[in-house]
């Protein structure tokens, strides 16, 4: 339900075992309307990135890389995911406008439980 997404101004909220991060870079991303609501999709370290080898992007199921987790979140992500990638997980998108503006935006957060 996308009325239940997080309001907070925080990056991240926290519980026992699951964390939901926003999305990094999802308004770089082409063809993010296609994705619009809950998205199951997978974290994929990119060790290759030349901005960041700690990268882990966030991939849907039909392979379209949607955005990252945030930098300073990947070190505590893979101790969620017990360092086992694919990791799969859920992501929920929306498209936002500003009032101010009518600035139009995606806004996504990414749901990680951690493995027991």
């Amino acid at each position: 339900d996308l009325h239940s997404f997080p309001t907070r101004r925080s990056s991240d909220l926290r519980f026992d075992n699951l964390r939901i991060l926003k999305i990094a870079g999802i308004n770089r991303r082409s063809g993010i309307d296609r994705y619009i609501g809950r998205v199951e999709c997978a974290l994929v370290p990119e060790p290759e990135n030349e901005y960041d080898p700690d990268a882990i992007k966030i991939i849907s199921d039909d392979r379209h890389h949607l955005g990252y987790i945030p930098s300073g979140q990947t070190d505590f992500v893979r101790y969620m995911s017990a360092n086992e990638f694919p990791y799969r997980c859920t992501a929920f998108i929306e498209k936002r406008e500003d009032e101010s503006d009518g600035h139009k935006f995606f806004v996504g957060f990414v749901y990680i439980k951690r493995l027991d």
